[in-house]
């Protein structure tokens, strides 16, 4: 009798749907207490580099949440980066260094980073970049506080190619600066696709002016070195404005984000080379996050789409292996919406795995999904349910394309009102 209760007792687990057996793992966060964050402290203490994703910009709870965890990683886990999409690689590297970058945005200072489009959710986020000393790294390729002016940089780097380096040609500048205009501007009915190959063959030929004159040093955390790689991004936000905004409804979406996430991988990359200490926060969407979105079915119409997509977390991944963690936000209800949008309701489905966890009546929690491959690494390859891309439920090997998951019960829109925990 004993060996057939145990028989029985190894059939209902193993007839278990996956979504239940890994929401069976999850460990409760309670956020009024002090040790809140310490389960998934406890799991990156000793990574490089932490994604801290977000299902939707309109997620307002989950910024609060994400705000209080990654003040969290740096006061008590000595994080000491935090990259951010939306923001540039030449803003922040004016920000981290003092050089005669400055010159080309003044005001730009950690002050200037305070104004989020959720502004009350992220106080906290305001207060580990006001409190703590910190670097920080733009992922976007484009220059937001310096395409205030747009002429500004180019009139700099004119200058500062004549100063540094020889055989650079000039006679087709105010054709670029033009351009350089336009593209800071977003001024699209100024603008061809002819005028973006030339810009972008034009900064070409720069670039591999600079490095052939560069060969004999290499130098570290420069000016030059600054410069250098704000040339390339210059070229390659070109072709992104191209692919993006000149196409109209033939956008290549495939081709835009793989070149976007490629170059924000890149810009990390270059941080992280001349800084190897630094222990870096990113702060992105899900998306972005993902290690391997190829795992995820797209919809009904295009099932495959997500098969030509290799995203920021994936770059990552590649090269950087198990010092990545990368941890994903996703709710099971609740609203979503950015200031002054009509909300959109969040609904998880019977089946997928956060109605799995909702049905457990947890408000806040953390599932290790590093961890689950590791001791049942047959459920690397099963297929589940989850609305972690923008609250829209698709089947995938989830735990291939996330290291964890923190899951709000209900998440709330964006609001110009602090929330109480």
């Amino acid at each position: 009798m004993k060996y057939i209760k145990c028989f029985i007792c190894l059939l209902i687990i193993g007839c278990t749907p996956i979504e239940k057996k890994i929401a069976n793992q999850i460990v409760p966060i309670n956020l009024n207490s002090e040790e809140a964050f310490e389960p998934i402290g406890n799991v990156v203490k000793n990574k490089d580099i932490v994604i801290l994703g977000e299902s939707q910009h309109g997620d307002g709870r989950t910024l609060e949440l994400k705000s209080q965890l990654l003040k969290y990683l740096i006061e008590e886990q000595g994080f000491n980066t935090i990259a951010f999409e939306g923001r540039g690689f030449l803003d922040m590297e004016i920000l981290n260094n003092h050089t005669p970058l400055d010159s080309l945005s003044k005001s730009l200072s950690k002050n200037s980073l305070l104004t989020w489009y959720a502004q009350e959710q992220m106080d906290m986020l305001n207060s580990a970049i006001l409190n703590n000393d910190l670097n920080f790294i733009g992922l976007e390729s484009y220059s937001y506080f310096v395409n205030r002016d747009p002429d500004s940089f180019i009139d700099y780097l004119k200058s500062f190619l004549e100063k540094n380096y020889e055989n650079i040609e000039f006679n087709q500048w105010l054709r670029l600066k033009k351009i350089n205009y336009n593209i800071g501007l977003s001024k699209t009915d100024d603008i061809t696709e002819i005028d973006i190959d030339f810009y972008s063959q034009y900064l070409t030929s720069i670039i591999d002016e600079i490095e052939r004159q560069s060969k004999a040093g290499n130098p570290k955390n420069t000016e030059k070195d600054i410069v250098l790689n704000s040339i390339k991004n210059a070229a390659k936000y070109a072709v992104l404005f191209k692919n993006r905004w000149l196409y109209e409804g033939e956008i290549n979406f495939p081709i835009y984000n793989n070149l976007r996430d490629k170059q924000m991988a890149e810009n990390l990359f270059w941080h992280k080379t001349r800084n190897p200490n630094a222990k870096i926060i990113v702060w992105t969407a899900n998306f972005h996050g993902a290690k391997k979105i190829k795992d995820v079915r797209y919809k009904k119409e295009d099932s495959i789409l997500y098969n030509g997509y290799t995203l920021l977390g994936e770059h990552l991944h590649k090269k950087y292996g198990n010092s990545l963690y990368s941890i994903a936000f996703t709710s099971a209800g609740g609203e979503s919406a950015l200031l002054n949008q009509e909300p959109n309701e969040i609904i998880a489905p019977e089946g997928s795995l956060e109605k799995a966890i909702e049905h457990k009546n947890i408000d806040f929690g953390f599932i290790d999904f590093s961890a689950l491959r590791k001791s049942y690494p047959e459920m690397k390859n099963q297929n589940f349910d989850a609305i972690i891309l923008g609250h829209d439920n698709k089947p995938g090997k989830w735990l291939n394309v996330f290291d964890g998951i923190f899951f709000v019960r209900r998440n709330e829109k964006i609001s110009s009102v602090q929330k109480e925990n």
